[in-house]
């Protein structure tokens, strides 16, 4: 009877081994077709200006020239994947690594807001 259950028991185990082979294959299928694509940049600058709100009515062309800079180097540092994971959250450390890749652009973005301001 023993011998019996651990037939069973081992051919279950091959066919979870096998079903989760035949999963990450189709994962790593899939996960090739999501790259940087021609219109995409164009898409993000849109979505960049959009998110600026005011900023972007106030500081039209500072707030182009921070989109362009995210946006460049967003396309050059990560994969479409790791934006894709990092936007909806579920990558902490890359959200960290993107924020710090990014200061620079929004210095940038601040001094030139800093310098348009007509506050003077």
């Amino acid at each position: 009877m023993t011998n019996k259950w651990q037939k069973y028991i081992a051919v279950g185990v091959m066919a979870l081994v096998v079903v989760l082979i035949a999963v990450k294959l189709i994962y790593n299928y899939q996960t090739k077709d999501i790259v940087w694509k021609e219109g995409d940049a164009e898409t993000m600058i849109v979505n960049c200006l959009d998110d600026g709100g005011g900023m972007t009515v106030l500081y039209p062309s500072e707030r182009k020239e921070f989109c362009s800079c995210t946006t460049e180097i967003i396309l050059k540092e990560f994969t479409k994947t790791e934006y894709l994971l990092i936007n909806a959250g579920e990558d902490k450390e890359g959200a960290k690594r993107m924020t710090s890749m990014l200061a620079d652009c929004s210095n940038t973005y601040q001094e030139a807001m800093f310098n348009a301001s007509r506050l003077d």
